[in-house]
C-alpha cells in the first residue's frame, strides 16, 4: 500500500497526473509500472555491485 501510496504521489509530481494506483481502475497499470521499476532497479543494482555503474 505505501509503495502505491508513493507512486501516486510520485507520478502527480512528475507528469501533472496520478495513475490513481491506489483505485481498483488503475491497479493493472500501477502494477505493471511497479514491476518494471523493481526490475530496473534490480538491474541498477547488480551493474552498481559489478563496477559498470557510476552514482550519480
Amino acid at each position: 500500500m505505501l509503495k502505491k501510496m508513493v507512486l501516486d504521489i510520485s507520478t502527480d509530481f512528475l507528469f501533472g497526473e496520478s495513475i490513481d494506483a491506489q483505485t481498483p481502475e488503475g491497479g493493472p497499470a500501477a502494477e505493471r509500472f511497479l514491476q518494471a521499476l523493481d526490475e530496473s532497479l534490480a538491474g541498477w543494482h547488480k551493474r552498481r555491485l559489478a563496477g559498470l555503474g557510476s552514482c550519480i
